[in-house]
């Protein structure tokens, strides 16, 4: 229930019986009425109208919070909501000096609202027309599940990664016990590197590889392995299954050359 005045909570649990406890229902006749606030999840609702059950009130339950607030903190806490809803990256430490409040009143005031400072996952970037396609083939996938239960069994997935000399590391999931420091460390950035490439594939429920490419993949390195290493990775599956393959690839530049696309649509027939 973080980030909402009691009147907006007050109009969203209003709004809930209104629908009859719909929350889908609930969520649409709120945006409607009111477009220009921050639009709620659907278990919005149902939080708030179960804290308004239990608690009797909109008020965030938590332990004794010690000493007494000032009026000008108790001013201060909507503009931080507020700063925080609109910036939602900020620091406490920013949040601090641009409300002119110790980095202790700021995180407080979060915690005591319900918030929490969740990490930000790194994605794949999507070009413009990326998500008009990839729905495009959502509903040519679950068009083809319909028709054919056992379809996404015939799905060969595959994909290339890179692994270097200073794998993959997480400095803030990593930790030392010991009862004095250890002062220990994590070598990298090595003068000395190295790249190895790998291919993997799914099919079937089976692994398919992994089988090391060469460090610089392009459409001729990737055509021969289409020629020459695929067809021996693909040995152990079923006929049935090699027969009715649909090959998919993520569209790097290596699979979008003319002769390797050519390759494809000969050899599994334009899937």
């Amino acid at each position: 229930m973080a980030m909402y005045t009691n009147i907006e909570r007050t109009d969203m649990v209003l709004i809930y019986g209104e629908a009859r406890g719909n929350a889908e229902e609930a969520r649409r006749i709120y945006m409607e009425r009111f477009p220009q606030r921050l639009a709620p999840a659907t278990g919005t609702f149902i939080k708030n109208v179960q804290h308004l059950r239990d608690h009797g009130t909109f008020k965030p339950q938590t332990q004794d919070r010690g000493r007494v607030r000032t009026r000008r903190i108790l001013d201060v806490e909507p503009q931080i909501l507020h700063t925080v809803e609109a910036e939602p990256g900020i620091s406490t430490r920013r949040l601090a000096v641009r409300h002119g409040i110790s980095q202790f009143i700021a995180w407080r005031t979060l915690k005591e609202q319900g918030l929490h400072p969740y990490h930000v996952q790194k994605v794949q970037a999507l070009q413009p027309g990326d998500p008009a396609r990839r729905q495009v083939f959502c509903r040519w996938l679950l068009h083809k599940a319909e028709e054919q239960p056992n379809f996404v069994n015939n799905l060969l997935t595959t994909d290339e990664a890179g692994f270097t000399r200073d794998g993959m590391f997480n400095m803030h999931n990593t930790h030392v016990w010991a009862d004095e420091n250890p002062h220990a460390i994590w070598e990298h950035r090595f003068q000395r590197k190295f790249h190895v490439n790998v291919w993997a594939g799914f099919v079937g429920g089976r692994l398919i590889g992994p089988h090391v490419l060469p460090p610089r993949l392009n459409g001729v390195r990737y055509l021969h392995f289409l020629e020459n290493v695929l067809v021996d990775l693909l040995d152990d599956i079923p006929l049935d299954v090699r027969q009715n393959v649909w090959f998919l690839h993520d569209g790097a530049p290596p699979h979008n050359v003319r002769e390797v696309r050519d390759w494809l649509d000969h050899n599994y027939n334009q899937r």
